[in-house]
């Protein structure tokens, strides 16, 4: 492969790279949105996001050009998040949201449900009680 089509290559990886990043940036976005977290969270959230950026960029870099660090490789990684954030960002995020959101109603309801069968064991419970305390009272 000629040089030129090597760099074409990386760079088309970097911007892959780049795609990825912004996504996973949504991801969070979206657990912050969904589900709220303490400030000690939050630092840690962003500890394993930006643990998670700097892995994807050194496997970038060091599968894809031997570990030869290069500026297109980085201008191509921010060309994807800029083109990932003008073009895919609000859909996919709207779409996550969406399927955030149907799991938790899926959940909210099986705890309710569970919560109600609660009530009546708890209910039931209190009524044997209650009419073996009165067979021992006759």
């Amino acid at each position: 492969m000629s040089e030129v089509l090597r760099q074409a290559y990386i760079f088309f990886c970097s911007c892959v790279c780049g795609i990825i990043i912004a996504f996973i940036y949504d991801l969070f976005r979206i657990i912050r949105k969904t589900f709220k977290t303490r400030a000690l969270m939050v630092y840690f959230e962003d500890l394993l996001y930006w643990v998670v950026v700097a892995i994807a960029t050194f496997l970038v870099i060091y599968y894809n050009n031997d570990g030869e660090i290069r500026a297109y490789v980085f201008l191509g990684m921010i060309i994807g998040i800029f083109v990932y954030s003008v073009s895919l960002s609000s859909p996919v995020r709207r779409t996550l949201l969406w399927v955030v959101n149907a799991i938790k109603k899926v959940f909210y309801k099986g705890d309710a449900i569970l919560n109600g069968l609660q009530g009546k064991i708890c209910a039931e419970r209190a009524r044997v009680c209650k009419r073996k305390a009165q067979k021992r009272k006759d």
